[in-house]
């Protein structure tokens, strides 16, 4: 407010520069990188929420009113977070903070003051939605021995989850590393971080404040247990050859859902996008907005669509666009 006061000595060129700069509603889309991913796989993604922005670009627009909106400004990024920085967090057991800081860079950047006329869309695949509940923050609590407040940095209006594990029992076939971390508040050496987000910032923890959450999840990827009598029997049931072979393949693939259910809801005859369970990936509660997709697949392939597909990206949008 101070530097809008010294401008106003300025010459009038000037003065109309920053009014018109003031008129322009910012609409901000972050993507947050999944478990084990960089942020170069997900450029289709980007391209895409990009587009369905830019289509709705005049409904926004004609949402705030002529008189009030000198334009929309869309700008959609990806964190740059990089493959190399989940090995120490998988194999050593270290923290997340190299991935909060990459998030915490590309979302708040160097600026210390809320910014209400940028309204910012937090997009999380995978681990990226929880981590991104962490990285709002709201309590005078440190991660690691730091304090994350993007709450309170950012206008956040809405995060979106695309097939996040949110209830996950971490149930890992090989077991999992111990966290090698500094906690606050917590007398156990042996919570997770998705705990702590779980203990700190349930459910729709910022729902209260106006920001909406949205939780995205694919269905239709049925998993089931591992029997050494399904492959006898997938065998002498069908004498054709081929037969055989897709029995064999679909067979394959449904214990391959049911070994990352088994992890995260503890069943592996769910239902889900082929990683996630639908009780895990809609597990935010009432609150939350819930968009359930048949046939998405948890991630890109060359025979289904996945949550960055165009056409699906104009599904989970959606809700999104209707509160901007």
């Amino acid at each position: 407010r101070r530097g809008r006061g010294r401008r106003a000595a300025e010459p009038s060129s000037q003065s109309k520069t920053e009014k018109d700069d003031d008129a322009v509603t910012r609409l901000k889309c972050v993507i947050l990188p999944g478990f084990l991913r960089g942020f170069e796989s997900y450029e289709e993604l980007r391209e895409n929420v990009e587009k369905v922005m830019e289509e709705s670009k005049e409904t926004v627009k004609k949402k705030k009113g002529s008189g009030n909106v000198g334009g929309v400004a869309i700008e959609v990024s990806v964190a740059k977070v990089t493959k190399d920085m989940w090995i120490p967090v998988t194999f050593r057991g270290e923290s997340l903070r190299n991935i909060l800081d990459a998030i915490e860079d590309e979302v708040c950047g160097t600026d210390d003051v809320r910014n209400e006329r940028t309204k910012v869309v937090l997009i999380g695949h995978s681990a990226g939605g929880w981590i991104a509940r962490l990285f709002l923050g709201g309590k005078a609590i440190k991660y690691d021995g730091k304090r994350y407040d993007c709450i309170e940095r950012a206008n956040v209006v809405a995060l979106v989850t695309l097939g996040t594990p949110h209830n996950s029992a971490e149930a890992y076939p090989f077991g999992r590393v111990k966290e090698q971390r500094t906690r606050e508040k917590s007398n156990d050496d042996e919570e997770t971080s998705l705990q702590e987000t779980r203990r700190l910032y349930p459910n729709c923890f910022h729902a209260d404040s106006g920001m909406k959450y949205v939780t995205v999840q694919g269905t239709g990827f049925k998993g089931r247990p591992f029997k050494l009598d399904d492959f006898f029997l997938s065998f002498t049931s069908n004498p054709s050859s081929s037969s055989q072979s897709n029995n064999w393949k679909t067979l394959f693939e449904e214990i391959k859902h049911g070994i990352s259910y088994k992890t995260d809801c503890l069943d592996p005859s769910s239902d889900g996008d082929s990683v996630t369970c639908v009780s895990s990936g809609l597990g935010l509660g009432p609150e939350a907005i819930e968009v359930r997709i048949e046939g998405v697949k948890h991630e890109k392939d060359d025979i289904h669509p996945w949550y960055g597909s165009l056409d699906v990206v104009r599904t989970w949008m959606n809700p999104v666009l209707e509160m901007l």
